[in-house]
């Protein structure tokens, strides 16, 4: 509700990029105006049309852990599953990047070296040459599959994206004119990309709702019971147009008993007047945490550890094996709005809703907690990841390094620094956020 504005303005770059006029679009706001949700809605309307979307979404970590995003993006071109063997990998990048291609010609190595198979081949390459090559194979790959079909390719929260795929989505960005792709991208105002140009390239801006859109937003969430009628007033006031924090006053309202019934058919218990609505989105997502049972409010910490996205296995190896109550507390977790499942197979894998909540989530704990957690991550990912440590390498040593290990950080570091050494790195315009 509210966006439909945005969203039809999308649909009509999509309807120029389908007659092979590529287009670039930067998606642009403040934390909780509602980026990532626009973008979302737009790809799943993208994808019930048939067309073609992949996804790469960029966590707060991940600045220090190069290529990431690209990385997810090719796997997904070549529709890799995380959980994938090496050999699976190796047959699947040889089937698909055929030898008689020119764009493709001695690409497999580096592939292979991205998707963290080990490849002699690759790790002979130059400075200049891996970075030329890389860029090559990435333009040749958008414009050989968009060649066939339409493709959406999503960058969520690109405010984050480390400085080498930076690099790489600058070329991608080039490459899509005059073919059938679509780049999408959501960030913060303080994200300056250098590929944000071009006549190919439009921005979205995203303000807060206006005060209609707002009514709207907060009429479809409460429903026309006349017990609400002076409510809408109260959270605009309180909340600005921010669609997240309207959600979240909402939820709040419910959970302590101020709102009765269910999501579009509320009645309010109590005169508007002695409605209390908190200051701040973090204030009633900490309230919201706090009112969680243990076993749920620690899976929910811990899940806040691993990052925005996380997957089963792995916070089973964090939260202990009791498949029963973990089944339990996702649900309950989905069902309180806090996280939701992106995909269920071949394992299920979650994201929170939206960051402000991952944040609150992590900070609820304290310190000492968060760094026997992280700890938990590194060893997890070290048993779980162990057919592609040199692709995880400097993610373990993130989590190794927020646990205040920093001996073992250390030595994650160097494995990651012998992956990446011949990796260029630039192509920002700001600091990277903390």
């Amino acid at each position: 509700m509210g966006r439909e504005a945005e969203l039809a303005w999308l649909e009509s770059i999509l309807a120029r990029t389908i007659e092979s006029n590529g287009q670039v679009v930067g998606v642009v706001g403040d934390a909780g105006v509602g980026k990532s949700r626009v973008c979302l809605e737009f790809v799943e309307r993208c994808r019930a049309q048939g067309i073609v979307v992949h996804e790469a979404h960029c966590p707060a970590h991940g600045a220090t852990v190069p290529l990431l995003p690209v990385r997810e993006l090719v796997r997904s071109y070549l529709a890799l599953a995380d959980g994938d063997a090496e050999e699976v990998v190796r047959r699947s990048v040889a089937t698909q990047l055929p030898g008689s291609d020119a764009g493709f010609e001695d690409a497999l190595p580096l592939v292979l070296d991205l998707l963290g198979v080990p490849c002699a081949e690759a790790s002979d390459l130059s400075s200049e040459n891996r970075q030329d090559r890389l860029g090559s194979f990435m333009r040749h790959l958008v414009r050989t599959r968009s060649a066939a079909e339409a493709v959406v390719l999503l960058l969520d929260d690109a405010h984050w994206i480390d400085p080498a795929s930076d690099d790489l989505v600058r070329e991608m960005a080039a490459s899509v004119h005059q073919t059938r792709t679509l780049l999408l991208a959501n960030f913060r105002p303080d994200y300056q990309p250098l590929w944000a140009q071009g006549a190919h390239y439009h921005q979205l801006a995203l303000a807060p709702l206006d005060e209609r859109a707002s009514r709207e937003l907060v009429d479809h969430l409460l429903g026309s019971d006349g017990s609400v009628g002076g409510l809408p007033d109260v959270i605009w006031e309180r909340t600005g147009g921010n669609p997240f924090f309207i959600e979240e006053v909402v939820q709040a309202l419910a959970a302590t008993g101020s709102l009765a019934g269910e999501r579009g058919a509320y009645r309010l218990t109590a005169p508007v007047e002695t409605v209390a609505i908190p200051a701040t989105v973090q204030s009633i997502l900490a309230a919201r945490v706090d009112r969680l049972g243990e076993r749920t409010k620690h899976v929910l910490q811990a899940a806040a550890v691993i990052g925005k996205q996380f997957d089963e296995p792995l916070l089973k190896e964090i939260v202990g094996p009791v498949d029963q109550d973990l089944a339990a507390a996702l649900v309950g977790l989905q069902e309180a709005g806090f996280i939701h499942e992106l995909t269920p197979y071949p394992q299920p894998n979650f994201a929170f809703r939206h960051p402000l909540t991952r944040e609150v989530a992590y900070h609820s704990q304290l310190g000492e907690r968060r760094a026997q957690l992280h700890a938990a991550v590194a060893v997890g990912l070290e048993k779980l990841r162990a057919n592609r440590l040199g692709e995880f390498a400097a993610l373990i040593a993130h989590h190794w390094e927020a646990s205040g290990r920093r001996g073992e950080a250390r030595r994650w570091q160097r494995r990651a620094a012998l992956r990446v050494s011949n990796i260029k790195v630039g192509g920002w315009r700001r600091t990277p956020p903390a």
